[in-house]
C-alpha cells in the first residue's frame, strides 16, 4: 500500500516593511529578520510528529531485511541530517529588497522532517464466499467467512518503501533482498475468522514478523524471524487443517571491493500441522557475488541442509547455486537463480534434481507492470513423509492504474507436483491450476477496499486430492 500522509504546517509569519524613513524601515526590517531567523531556528529543533503511514497492495517483493543504525540520537530519530540549510540565489535578492519602504519578505516554514520511527497500527476486513471450504473432490460445502485482522507495526526505517514491502503479507520468509543502511521492523498481527454456517471451523488466528538489518562500513548484518498460526487448506493434505510455523534467518554480507562481496547465511524452517507430519528444515548458504556492469550482477554459491520429517527418514541435501541479474532496459529486468541438488535419504535412496528460479518484470507503462516467474523447487511431501515433491511452475501477475486510486489487478498460475515414490507409498501427480482477477480502490491516504474473484482447480491421479474451488471476496484495509 502506497499512501503517503501529507502533512501542512503553519506559516511562521510574514514581515512587512513599513513606509517610513529609509533607514529607519532598514532597522526594523533587520529586527523582523532576526526575530523570523529565530522562530525558523527554533522551530526546526521541534521533535517530528509520528506519522502514520499507510501501505497499498502491489505485487508480491520480497522481504526486506534492515536494522537500527549504530548511534541513535535525537537528530537521527526526528530524521535530522544536522546540514545547515544552504542559502538559495533568490534569497540575498529579498534581503536587499527588504531595505526598501515597502519591501515584503515572507519566510517560508517546511516544518520539521517526519520522524523515522513508526507506530503503525493497521486491520483489514473482509468477507468471503467460499464454494468449497474443504477442497473435497465430491460432496462440496460453501459458506461464507467473515475475518477481521488487526494489528500493530514497530519499528524504525529510512525509506517508506521498504514498510511498504514489510507490511505485504504474500511474502515468503527465507527471501532476502540486499538495501543499504539501518532497518528495523516488527509486526504482530492477529486474526479472527468465523464461519456463517459452520462455526466449527471458526478459528483465531496468529502472526508475527520481525525483520532487521545493521550496516557498517564493509558488513551488514542481517536478521529475520516469523511466526505463523492458522487454520487453512492445505493441497498436499487434502483437506482444511492447523498450521504452524517458524522461520529464522540470519546472515552477513561483506564488501571486499566496489563490485566483489560474499553472503553467508543460515536459515530454520519449521512447520507443524494438526494430525499431519511435520518437518523442521536446516540449511546455511555462501555466496561470492560479482558486479560485472551497474546493470549485471553475478554470484556463485553453495548450501547444505537437512530435513528432520515426522513419522519417515531424514533427508539431507546439498546445492551448487549461481545467480544473478540483469537490468536489460529501465523497462525490463530480469532475476534468476538456479544449480543443481543432491538429495540423500536415510536408507540409501539418492536423488539429483535441477532447481531454479526465474523472474522476470516488464513495465511498459508508468501505470501498467507484468511480472513473470518460473520455478522448479524440491520440497518435503506432508502427506507421504517418504516421500519428497518435485514442483514445477509458472505464475503470471498484471497490475494497471486506470484512474485516480483504481487500480486493477491480476494472476494466473500453473504449478505440476511430482511426488517421489519409496516403493511403498503409492504414485501421485497433481496439476494445480489458479486464476484471480480483481480491482483495488484507494479511496483516502489510509484506506483501501477491492474486489476478487479466484478459480482454482487440482487435477490429482489421487482421486480424493483433486477439487476445483470458487471465491470471491471483499476486503478494507485500514491504517492509521
Amino acid at each position: 500500500m502506497n499512501h503517503l500522509i501529507p502533512t501542512r504546517f503553519p506559516e511562521v509569519g510574514k514581515t512587512i516593511s513599513l513606509p517610513s524613513v529609509r533607514s529607519l524601515g532598514r532597522v526594523r526590517t533587520l529586527a523582523r529578520l532576526a526575530c523570523t531567523a529565530a522562530v525558523l531556528g527554533w522551530a526546526g529543533r521541534l521533535p517530528a510528529q509520528d506519522l502514520p503511514t499507510p501501505a497499498a497492495p502491489g505485487l508480491p517483493a520480497q522481504p526486506v531485511l534492515e536494522l537500527l543504525p549504530q548511534e541513535v540520537g535525537p537528530a537521527t530519530m526526528i530524521g535530522n541530517e544536522n546540514a545547515a540549510p544552504e542559502m538559495s540565489a533568490a534569497e540575498p535578492a529579498a534581503v536587499e529588497a527588504a531595505e526598501t519602504a515597502d519591501a515584503v519578505l515572507e519566510a517560508p516554514n517546511p516544518g520539521p522532517p517526519a520522524s523515522r520511527w513508526k507506530v503503525l497500527p493497521h486491520i483489514d476486513l473482509q468477507v468471503m464466499w467460499d464454494d468449497n471450504i474443504f477442497i473435497q473432490a465430491n460432496n462440496e460445502i460453501s459458506d461464507f467467512l467473515f475475518r477481521a485482522t488487526p494489528g500493530l507495526t514497530l519499528g524504525y526505517l529510512d525509506d517508506e518503501a521498504r514498510l511498504e514491502r514489510f507490511l505485504d503479507r504474500q511474502q515468503r520468509a527465507s527471501r532476502a533482498v540486499q538495501f543499504d543502511g539501518n532497518f528495523f521492523l516488527l509486526d504482530y498481527t492477529p486474526s479472527y475468522v468465523v464461519f456463517l454456517e459452520n462455526d466449527a471451523e471458526n478459528s483465531f488466528d496468529q502472526e508475527a514478523r520481525f525483520e532487521a538489518r545493521w550496516q557498517l562500513q564493509k558488513l551488514s548484518l542481517s536478521a529475520q524471524a516469523a511466526f505463523l498460526s492458522r487454520n487453512e487448506t492445505n493441497i498436499d493434505i487434502g483437506r482444511r487443517l492447523r498450521h504452524t510455523a517458524y522461520n529464522v534467518g540470519l546472515s552477513a554480507r561483506y564488501q571486499f571491493t566496489e563490485r566483489t562481496s560474499a553472503d553467508l547465511g543460515g536459515f530454520y524452517l519449521s512447520d507443524e500441522f494438526e494430525d499431519a507430519p511435520g518437518n523442521v528444515e536446516l540449511r546455511s548458504e555462501a555466496y561470492v557475488n560479482y558486479e560485472l556492469t551497474p546493470r549485471v550482477q553475478v554470484s556463485l554459491g553453495l548450501a547444505v541442509g537437512q530435513v528432520e520429517v515426522e513419522q519417515a527418514p531424514s533427508q539431507t541435501f546439498e546445492r551448487i547455486l549461481a545467480r544473478g541479474s540483469y537490468s536489460i532496459t529501465d523497462k525490463v529486468s530480469v532475476r534468476a537463480q538456479g544449480g543443481v541438488e543432491f538429495r540423500q535419504f536415510d536408507g540409501g535412496r539418492d536423488q539429483i534434481n535441477p532447481i531454479f528460479e526465474l523472474d522476470l518484470l516488464y513495465v511498459p507503462a508508468e501505470l501498467t507492470t507484468v511480472g513473470v516467474g518460473f520455478y522448479r523447487r524440491v520440497i518435503p511431501s506432508f502427506s507421504l513423509p517418504e516421500d519428497s515433491v518435485e514442483t514445477m511452475g509458472v505464475t503470471v501477475n498484471f497490475s494497471r492504474d486506470l484512474q485516480a486510486g483504481l487500480r486493477l489487478l491480476a494472476a494466473a498460475g500453473y504449478q505440476k507436483n511430482q511426488f517421489s515414490s519409496t516403493g511403498a507409498t503409492e504414485e501421485r501427480t497433481d496439476e494445480f491450476f489458479f486464476g484471480r482477477i480483481g480491482v483495488l480502490y484507494n479511496f483516502a491516504n489510509w484506506g483501501s477496499a477491492g474486489l476478487n474473484y479466484e478459480y482454482r482447480n487440482n487435477d490429482s491421479t489421487r482421486s480424493i486430492s483433486g477439487f476445483t474451488n470458487n471465491q470471491i471476496t471483499l476486503d478494507l484495509s485500514l491504517t492509521f
